[in-house]
């Protein structure tokens, strides 16, 4: 055993300091031989609350310097194991070894194991990245610019800097880049970071990981952080030899704030976003659109600034439901909105969607969604569209892949789909064969899903083409009948063909 050892992480435990009149219980890393905490950590609540600290419980113990540094591993040394596990290459680690064969599992004989054997020259597919020495330039790529490229300025002590003025979300998040190249992208090891984390990179990585600098009244969030629109902060980014990255707010400085945009997702345009124009017949912060109600219905959500990340959408009563009323609760802007508002109203009748945002107000409350019906007219139906989803694009959660059709004719559809290395049965992961599967969604709408009748169908089974909202569970697969000859890359281009009857029928070609 090692005393020493012990010695330190009885300092990383949290000991019980007090329980007061109303039952809470207050914490101390290290006890009462540990000092207080830094500044940097104390909160809003901390003094509102009148919360117990250590120098409540006791005299202090003098600083020291940490004896065990040289015997434990020191803090430079987690940052780099943790950019190396961030920027660790898992398919590329595959190359590194060699299969020696299948064989009988020794308890359960009904299956096989693959055994494999690390290749003697196997190449590290992980990195921790040290400067190298030589002269580049940084960019920071942030929420207030709408996620455009803005140029750092360089110190004297070398270190970089932007200034910026905050938006009336009272929150921003951004990433770095080197010299300009979004494949040399920096950003910190965790969603949502704060100052002062592990930043990794360069490195083509990390596409949701951004600093997110919140400045709202939060228990959260330090004091000196918090802000309105207009005030102005600065980021600041050095690499000597570690990667740093840490803001300011400048005191006293006031800047003018953008003025947001606010667009409109809905059914009538495949969700695609169209924009809210500014409601002049009503006090500023509305906006409004006017739409008519097809088959398709009216389904939509809100998007700040063409920011899929900064959604507005409905907070549904039940967590299934995946459209709510005009009632319902407003959330956002963020990027977890999965629901949408839906219009209760009457074929052919034009509805004017209404949004009110107060810009002095960043909580939801400040946000308000309306709509009237104010006018009937004939029902003009939208040209179909129609998208493929599978794998490629985790079945529509990443995006849609659109088919084409000739010009006037709605009767064929074609898209392309690409073939992978792939488990077909998710209980047998290591049997993996050739192959892709797919189904079709009509207006990018879950309820109109262009699907088999049958699982893991190919097109010379028997089956038949079905639009609903059941088919998540049924898809074809391409690849999984030896006729269609399938090899890793290849290309093959699947067609709709629609009948005048409205029948479906599906077949694909390499």
């Amino acid at each position: 055993e090692n005393p020493d050892l012990l010695h330190a992480l009885e300092e990383d435990v949290y000991y019980l300091g007090e329980i007061d009149k109303f039952g809470r219980r207050f914490y101390h890393r290290g006890g009462v031989k540990a000092r207080p905490l830094d500044k940097k950590y104390e909160l809003p609540a901390d003094t509102a609350e009148g919360r117990p600290t250590r120098k409540h419980w006791g005299p202090l113990p003098e600083e020291k310097k940490n004896k065990l540094e040289d015997k434990l591993t020191t803090v430079d040394e987690k940052r780099r194991q943790i950019e190396y596990d961030m920027t660790f290459d898992h398919e590329a680690e595959e190359g590194n070894y060699m299969e020696i064969g299948e064989f009988n599992d020794t308890y359960r004989r009904d299956q096989k194991v693959k055994i494999l054997k690390p290749l003697p020259d196997r190449k590290q597919h992980g990195t921790t990245i040290e400067p190298d020495g030589l002269q580049h330039s940084y960019q920071i790529v942030g929420t207030w610019a709408r996620r455009q490229s803005q140029e750092m300025t360089q110190n004297s002590d070398g270190s970089w800097y932007f200034e910026f003025t905050l938006g009336e979300n009272r929150w921003e998040e951004f990433y770095l880049t080197q010299d300009g190249d979004k494949k040399r992208r920096i950003y910190p090891h965790v969603e949502r970071a704060a100052k002062d984390g592990v930043a990794v990179g360069p490195h083509d990585g990390g596409q949701s990981h951004f600093w997110f600098l919140d400045c709202r009244e939060r228990v959260d969030v330090p004091a000196d952080q918090m802000g309105v629109p207009g005030d102005r902060y600065r980021v600041t980014f050095r690499w000597k030899k570690m990667k740093e990255l840490t803001w300011t707010k400048l005191q006293g400085e006031v800047g003018e704030v953008d003025r947001s945009q606010y667009f409109i997702a809905g059914s009538w345009t495949d969700f695609e976003l169209e924009e809210l124009k500014p409601d002049t017949s009503r006090r500023k912060g509305w906006y409004s659109t006017e739409v008519q109600m097809t088959s398709l219905g009216l389904e939509f959500k809100l998007v700040r600034n063409e920011d899929y990340s900064q959604a507005i959408y409905p907070v549904p009563t039940k967590r299934e439901d995946r459209t709510c009323g005009k009632h319902a609760a407003i959330n956002g802007p963020d990027a977890s909105g999965a629901t949408f508002w839906k219009v209760d109203g009457v074929f052919g009748g034009v509805y004017r969607i209404a949004f009110f945002r107060d810009a002095e107000d960043c909580e939801p409350a400040g946000m308000r969604v309306e709509w009237t019906k104010i006018d009937d007219r004939p029902v003009v139906e939208l040209e179909p569209t129609y998208y493929l989803v599978g794998p490629f694009n985790d079945w529509g959660q990443k995006d849609m892949r659109k088919m084409r059709h000739p010009p006037g004719d709605v009767s064929v559809f074609t898209g392309e789909v690409e073939i992978e290395e792939m488990a077909p049965d998710e209980k047998s992961p290591e049997k993996k064969k050739f192959m892709m599967p797919f189904k079709i969604v009509q207006h990018k709408m879950p309820t109109r899903c262009v699907h088999p009748d049958k699982d893991k169908c190919t097109q010379l089974m028997e089956h038949k083409v079905v639009m609903d909202d059941k088919g998540k569970d049924l898809s074809w697969h391409i690849g999984a009948h030896p006729a269609d000859k399938a090899k890793k890359g290849d290309v093959f281009s699947v067609k709709l063909q629609i009948a005048p009857t409205g029948a479906m029928t599906i077949s694909w070609s390499k």
